[in-house]
């Protein structure tokens, strides 16, 4: 179009000097004018978007689907019916694991407890052995995980030996401890076994 407007003067020019007369100043176009029609040049004559590029832009444009979002898992924070203890059966365990505790307990400090043996040691009017008032405090803990896990439902598949190793553990830290106590024996039988029933009754399942 700009050939064609610059075709149109010069004809009107040279028309203009043939016939005779002083040919007339055209005004020339502006910088906006010259923008204004370049840019509508522009839009005219650029190529229509082919309709292959129109379909790939519609099937790379981002869109929220709802096949991909996974569903929460649910928690499963209760028990199989499998594995679910009533309060006869807690109650079974708890019993168990005293009972375990003292017989164990008590047979290995019977087994070890020498009152004549040279490690024979009097505090106050009491006599005890160390290594007897030990072996008493490994076999109150053995006796404890082995009465309530044994007692539990399935123990293979609902308990945890190690959970209920750890709960009959705290317990007996203090009969470790009393080592060098000739009253620890008694300490056990009255206050430890209990305690260390009860926790492992608590720890026993799985999950």
């Amino acid at each position: 179009m700009v050939l064609l407007w610059g075709r149109w003067i010069g004809m009107r020019r040279l028309t203009s000097r043939v016939a005779g007369r002083a040919p007339r100043a055209e005004a020339p176009l502006s910088l906006v004018t010259r923008r204004s029609l370049a840019a509508a040049l522009g839009l005219l004559c650029a190529p229509p978007l082919p309709a292959q590029r129109i379909a790939t832009a519609a099937v790379r444009s981002p869109r929220i689907t709802t096949d991909r979002v996974a569903a929460p898992r649910e928690l499963h924070l209760t028990a199989p019916p499998e594995c679910r203890r009533s309060a006869v059966r807690t109650v079974g365990q708890f019993l168990a694991g005293v009972g375990g505790s003292w017989v164990v307990g008590l047979a290995a400090f019977k087994m070890f407890d020498d009152p004549g043996g040279p490690d024979r040691r009097v505090k106050g009017d009491e006599g005890y052995t160390p290594n007897a008032n030990t072996a008493y405090a490994i076999g109150s803990l053995v006796g404890a995980v082995a009465g309530v896990y044994l007692s539990g439902p399935r123990p293979t598949q609902c308990g945890s030996l190690l959970r209920t190793t750890i709960g009959a553990a705290v317990p007996s830290i203090p009969l470790f401890f009393g080592r060098d106590e000739p009253y620890t024996p008694l300490f056990g039988v009255v206050l430890a076994a209990p305690a260390q029933s009860l926790f492992a009754t608590a720890m026993y399942p799985a999950r």
